[in-house]
C-alpha cells in the first residue's frame, strides 16, 4: 500500500481516496487544490496495512472516495480511521469478485490468466469506454508495469477471500450506467438505497467528484 499527498498543506480537512487497481498518482493530475482541504491518495495494494494511515486521526474532519477495488481496501482500513464526514464508494462494492454484487469470478481469473501488454491496453479501453475518451485519459494512465500491476492483481484475490471484520459507515455509492468493468445492475444490488446511478463509464472524473459532490 503506497501514499501519495496530493495536497499537504496542514489543513484541518483531508480528502482520502483510495485508488482503483493497476492506477498510481497520475489518476489525480487533472485535480487542482480544494480550498483549506488536504488530498492523500492510497494505491497498490500489493500490502494492505491500515496503520499506514494513522496519520489521518489528527483531522477535525476526513471525507472519503473509493473507486473500484479501491472500496474494498478502504473498507480493510475501518479500524484505524476517524468517524468520517463523508464515505462514498464509485463504481466498487465490498464483494468485488462476486456474480451477483461484484465482478463475475470468471472475468476476474481470465484478467488473471491473461493480464500482459495487449490486454493492458483493452482493458485501459474499457475503462474509458470509447477510443475518444481513451485518448482524453492518458494522462491520468498510470506509469506501472504489466508484472507490477499484475502482482497487486493477485494479492487483491487473495485479500478478496477473507472480507474485513470491520466496515466503514458508507454514505453515497455512485454506479455509472455504462461501466463495463463493474456490471452496473450487480453494483446497484449490492448498495441498495445508497446507489445513485450517474452517467458514464467505470473511469472517473476525479475533478467532479471532489470538487462538485464533496
Amino acid at each position: 500500500m503506497k501514499l501519495y499527498w496530493h495536497t499537504q498543506n496542514n489543513n484541518s480537512r483531508l480528502v482520502l481516496v483510495f485508488n482503483g487497481w493497476g492506477f498510481d498518482e497520475r489518476v489525480l493530475s487533472a485535480v487542482d487544490a480544494l480550498p483549506g482541504t488536504d488530498i492523500l491518495l492510497v494505491y497498490d495494494y500489493t500490502t494492505i496495512e491500515p496503520q499506514q494511515l494513522a496519520c489521518v486521526q489528527r483531522y477535525a474532519r476526513v471525507d472519503l472516495v473509493a473507486w473500484s477495488f479501491g472500496v474494498f481496501a478502504a473498507n480493510c482500513c475501518a479500524e484505524v480511521l476517524p468517524v468520517l464526514n463523508q464515505c462514498i464508494a464509485v463504481n466498487g462494492t465490498l464483494q468485488p469478485v462476486d456474480d451477483r454484487y461484484g465482478i463475475p469470478r470468471q472475468i476476474f481469473q481470465s484478467t488473471l490468466q491473461t493480464y500482459d501488454e495487449h490486454n493492458r491496453k483493452r482493458f485501459q479501453m474499457r475503462l474509458a469506454g470509447s477510443a475518444s475518451a481513451y485518448k482524453a485519459m492518458q494522462e491520468q494512465l498510470p506509469q506501472r508495469d504489466v508484472q507490477n500491476q499484475l502482482e497487486e492483481l493477485k494479492a487483491l484475490g487473495q485479500f478478496f477471500l477473507t472480507p474485513p471484520a470491520c466496515r466503514l459507515n458508507w454514505t453515497k455509492a455512485f454506479v455509472s450506467n455504462a461501466d463495463k468493468i463493474f456490471p452496473p445492475e450487480n453494483m446497484k444490488a449490492a448498495w441498495g438505497e445508497l446507489a445513485c446511478v450517474l452517467d458514464g463509464e467505470h473511469h472517473v472524473d476525479f475533478a467532479r467528484i471532489l470538487h462538485e459532490l464533496l
